[in-house]
């Protein structure tokens, strides 16, 4: 059996779970806002340091959390590459992913399926899903909400590869399975405090108009790839969007010169 293993655990978040739980425990008590969205189809979340953007992913979270009873069977992170260069999808097609509260079972039948139908776009690249943060960090606040239920994960990294090919696959995988979309992703990077909320503000609202050409001419956001496939799925099925948390790392840590942005949107 082979597991992905956890490679930036104390670095990114807490390895010991206990302390882990403490800490998302907190970032649950602090939202001060929560929305009530049944039967969500999709979320983005941050991938930063915990300390830095998990508060703005917990609103994610949170939502998802009580809508458990509505979620599929399995839920599909769409991760851009940070480390490994590559072409095409990278699928995460072996047993487990490991966090600091057990395992999370991946949906290896889902990924065979990808690898097999379409060898022209996936491919089964270990050294980008073991070397991937934008992925990990999602995986220990998906195994504290799942607790035990019976929800595969199937992971996809994505580098050189025409978003818009991705789309219509995955948006024909949809209609033959029940599945839940996750897109990891930040928003701009290393700009001075004001400039970065603006830059964000921009980015959001051309996600939430579903602006497509908007997007993919403007928006500002982390290796935009695996967000451009969800949005062109949304608007292929009508689904709306809504901002649940915007913040920065000025927010949340420090370094009002050097601002990396933050959001957590659904899409319903």
């Amino acid at each position: 059996m082979l597991s992905r293993k956890m490679s930036f655990a104390w670095m990114f978040y807490p390895w010991n779970k206990i302390e882990l739980k403490k800490m998302i425990d907190i970032f649950f008590d602090n939202i001060n806002e929560k929305i009530d969205i049944q039967k969500p189809k999709a979320l983005v979340c941050p991938h930063a340091w915990y300390i830095y953007s998990w508060q703005v992913a917990s609103y994610s979270y949170e939502l998802l959390q009580r809508n458990l009873k509505n979620i599929p069977k399995t839920i599909v992170l769409l991760c851009p590459t940070h480390y490994v260069n590559f072409f095409w999808v990278s699928v995460w097609s072996y047993e487990k992913l490991k966090t600091p509260f057990w395992d999370l079972e991946v949906d290896k039948k889902l990924a065979e399926k990808l690898l097999t139908n379409y060898p022209n776009y996936f491919v089964n690249n270990f050294e980008a899903q073991d070397k991937e943060h934008s992925l990990e960090v999602q995986l220990p606040f998906l195994k504290y909400i799942l607790q035990e239920r019976n929800v595969k994960i199937l992971p996809l990294i994505f580098w050189q590869i025409n978003p818009l090919e991705i789309w219509e696959i995955l948006s024909k995988i949809l209609k033959e399975n029940e599945i839940f979309f996750i897109v990891s992703s930040d928003l701009s990077h290393y700009n001075s405090y004001e400039v970065a909320k603006d830059l964000d503000k921009k980015t959001i609202n051309s996600f939430i108009s579903k602006d497509i050409n908007n997007v993919i001419n403007e928006a500002d956001a982390c290796w935009i790839y695996p967000w451009l496939c969800l949005e062109k799925i949304a608007i292929l099925n009508n689904w709306n969007v809504k901002l649940l948390k915007y913040q920065n790392s000025w927010d949340t840590a420090w370094d009002k010169q050097k601002v990396v942005g933050y959001s957590s949107l659904v899409y319903y």
